[in-house]
């Protein structure tokens, strides 16, 4: 996974980067036994390749439309750090709680 001052992209999901000017809102979820995802809100649908990518079970994977789900349990790095990152990359993205 990437988070740099142009966007976000995974490489486990249609590695497409997903610009920032499209995000709404990012929502770091913890779910039980350790489980976290990041939530972005886009201002449109996810780009195809993040829809219809075989390792959407693995990675991004979008719903509702607009949200995609980032899976990030699986990463070295902890959910806030990811959060601050893209409050510095993207200030005008809303961070929900």
């Amino acid at each position: 996974m990437v988070l740099n001052s142009q966007g976000f992209r995974d490489t486990r999901a249609g590695d497409v980067l997903v610009p920032w000017s499209k995000v709404k809102s990012v929502r770091l979820a913890a779910g039980g036994k350790g489980a976290a995802m990041l939530n972005f809100e886009l201002t449109g649908e996810p780009p195809d390749a993040i829809k219809y990518s075989s390792a959407n079970a693995f990675g991004l994977m979008p719903f509702c439309r607009n949200t995609v789900h980032m899976e990030i349990s699986s990463l070295d790095s902890r959910g806030q750090d990811l959060v601050d990152a893209v409050k510095t990359f993207a200030p005008h993205v809303v961070v929900r709680r």
